[in-house]
């Protein structure tokens, strides 16, 4: 189905097409993430809100908030669409993000699989491009294909305490460049599909800026996407959905991640007010008051330093911080008649929460990875066949310097004579 831009009415409908097409997808794309952080974050917090109340009047005492069969019973078509509205602002802002982060964790994730075999994203070793030197390094850069023990304790660690990779000594003295369109693609794509290594106009890491005369930019893929659009727009419909599926991991990751922040601090709540239920008769509260103003000093002092064992430090003060805080509050508010059955019932499906969370985040990372790199191929490729089928596909790029036209006529793309 190619296009005709002499037919002004097959065009105008080809885009009309296209961009209801675009429309639905980032709808769908941005709705849904949202909608589910916003459904398990409503179920939990209106659970935990039952269980804590349940403990404090334990006598049969009328809830003041409707309980589920009442809420489905008495279904409101204007609640609905609040609900539908804050869900697609929240994944609004999952989406904006963008697939960075999450590219990155899932690199680190994948670690030994990423960088076993030319990868597409520049791992730094010594004297990078040099033969000599990487034949007799090469024993010493296999042991990199391997994260170090105490960085994978580090990243489970901060996987729960919300730690940034960037405390990590080993990945911060890697530097790792991952962002798309990938700086070693050219080398990943040598490696297994050597024609269309012509179409990136920007060299490996290690080659200095007389080499490669083009640097890495994600315009340049805008660019054969927006042609694409023009000439190929059924073609154009798999790239964007390739887009589309892309995003809404990433976004997905992110309603993954805050929920889990979220779960973990309504259990730590839930657990503090049960050790406030053991500890009130035996505990003075000067003490909690005490401890949180000399944890939120000390705090103050090494919120600035950027060392991962320091970050774990300050995870716990945090920790231990919002528990005093809970247990001031406790004593303040809740009775001494406190049950604590129901809250542990809260504790367990919270923990269970967070467990499933969590695996369903680690699946994501272990593939978004070459979910990326297959929608960078498949952009290429379909480039690539572009150029055989429109004689007017990517001429200015060719004129630029972007694509050599040299190379596109040795692999049987171009004729002599274009």
């Amino acid at each position: 189905m190619k296009l005709n831009p002499s037919n002004s009415d097959f065009q105008n409908d080809q885009e009309r097409g296209l961009r209801l097409y675009d429309y639905f997808v980032d709808f769908f794309a941005i709705l849904l993430p949202g909608f589910f952080f916003l459904s398990i974050l409503v179920l939990l917090l209106g659970l935990q809100v039952y269980t804590i109340w349940k403990s404090i009047y334990t006598n049969n005492i009328h809830f003041p908030f409707p309980l589920p069969l009442e809420v489905i019973q008495s279904f409101r078509l204007e609640f609905a669409m609040m609900f539908i509205i804050a869900s697609y602002l929240l994944g609004f802002l999952f989406f904006r993000r963008g697939p960075k982060e999450v590219d990155l964790r899932s690199v680190v994730t994948c670690w030994s699989e990423v960088v076993n075999d030319n990868p597409a994203i520049p791992i730094p070793t010594e004297d990078n491009g040099n033969k000599k030197n990487n034949d007799k390094n090469k024993d010493n850069n296999n042991d990199k294909n391997k994260l170090p023990k105490k960085v994978r304790i580090y990243l489970f660690v901060a996987d729960y305490l919300g730690l940034p990779l960037r405390c990590c000594k080993f990945l911060e003295k890697l530097s790792l460049n991952v962002q798309w369109p990938y700086q070693n693609i050219s080398m990943y794509l040598e490696a297994r599909l050597p024609h269309l290594k012509s179409l990136v106009p920007w060299g490996p890491d290690y080659q200095t800026a007389q080499q490669s005369k083009f640097k890495r930019t994600k315009t340049y893929m805008n660019v054969l996407k927006n042609q694409i659009r023009f000439y190929l727009p059924d073609k154009y419909l798999t790239i964007a959905r390739n887009e589309a599926h892309v995003r809404l991991s990433s976004s997905l990751w992110f309603a993954i991640l805050y929920l889990i922040r979220w779960i973990e601090i309504s259990v730590l709540i839930s657990l503090s007010i049960v050790v406030y239920k053991f500890l009130r008769p035996k505990i003075n509260i000067v003490l909690p008051i005490l401890l949180l103003s000399i944890l939120l000093l000390i705090r103050l002092i090494i919120n600035s330093i950027q060392k991962m064992f320091i970050s774990i430090i300050m995870r716990c003060i945090d920790i231990v911080i919002l528990a005093s805080l809970t247990i001031i509050v406790c004593n303040f508010f809740l009775p001494l008649t406190l049950t604590t059955s129901y809250i542990w019932i809260y504790i367990v499906i919270g923990v269970l929460f967070i467990v499933l969370l969590g695996v369903l985040k680690y699946q994501i990372e272990r593939f978004f990875h070459y979910q990326r790199i297959r929608e960078l191929v498949f952009l290429l490729d379909t480039t690539f066949q572009a150029f055989k089928t429109e004689p007017l596909f990517g001429r200015e790029l060719i004129r630029e310097g972007y694509i050599s036209a040299d190379e596109l006529r040795r692999l049987g793309v171009l004729r002599e004579n274009n």
